[in-house]
């Protein structure tokens, strides 16, 4: 019998959305949401300078309830959470050139709040692997 290696692929990535989330119909019935997070890091080159650099993450949400109810919250300059699973596509353009490209799959979005970020934190989450069975949880900001 011949092992399987199973591997973790798991990635919380938080930062803010770059524009307005956009709901795609893909043709075999099936929806996707997609938005970039803007994220910065900084570190200490070799010059002993400080310097941040911004990373843009590019999040797809998936299945119909999922997808559009996440949606009507991603609005640009908005902080979040992403809870999924790193993917990768590769396709060739139409010109020919081999393109790839890396992405966070969401399973679950938390809207997180920072001082001064409004007054609710909504948390959207997937039960179990039911694309379409999904919790929305709001909750005032105790002050």
């Amino acid at each position: 019998m011949e092992e399987i290696m199973v591997y973790l692929n798991f990635a919380i990535v938080e930062g803010n959305i770059t524009r307005d989330g956009e709901v795609r119909h893909i043709a075999e019935g099936s929806y996707v949401t997609s938005f970039t997070l803007a994220n910065n890091e900084s570190f200490v080159n070799s010059k002993s300078e400080t310097v941040s650099k911004a990373n843009f993450i590019h999040v797809e949400i998936w299945g119909e309830a999922f997808a559009e109810k996440v949606s009507a919250y991603l609005k640009k300059g908005t902080p979040v959470r992403v809870h999924g699973k790193i993917r990768s596509d590769s396709w060739t353009s139409d010109d020919g050139t081999k393109k790839e490209r890396i992405f966070v799959r969401g399973a679950s979005v938390d809207f997180i709040k920072y001082a001064g970020n409004g007054n609710k934190q909504v948390e959207i989450r997937k039960k179990d692997s039911d694309l379409d069975c999904i919790d929305i949880i709001e909750s005032e900001e105790n002050d």
